[in-house]
């Protein structure tokens, strides 16, 4: 799997379709409903807003603030993926912003 950003073909993603290809939730209807139903905050640029909607598209150096089993995680986005790979594939998209 390559990255698209590495290839220059996608400037953003959906938000659910990113979780999803991270590996972050199992399903991408999960992470649809993880998005409507709970609080996810978006920053770019220096600044933070609560993204709600599943089609948000999201760009390469975004962060991304949600609450997973009570804990506060954050990721970096690195690059976007076709399809959803292995583990080692979906790591190289992202960045983990908390200690865990």
């Amino acid at each position: 799997m390559t990255p698209d950003i590495a290839s220059g073909e996608a400037v953003s993603r959906r938000l659910d379709k990113w979780l999803w290809c991270a590996r972050v939730f199992r399903t991408r209807q999960a992470a649809a409903s993880f998005i409507e139903d709970r609080t996810v905050r978006l920053t770019r640029n220096g600044r933070t807003e609560r993204i709600g909607k599943p089609g948000f598209g999201l760009k390469a150096g975004d962060e991304i603030s949600l609450i997973l089993a009570d804990r506060p995680v954050a990721y970096r986005v690195r690059a976007f993926a076709r399809r959803r790979g292995s583990g080692p594939q979906a790591a190289a998209l992202f960045e983990v912003l908390t200690a865990t």
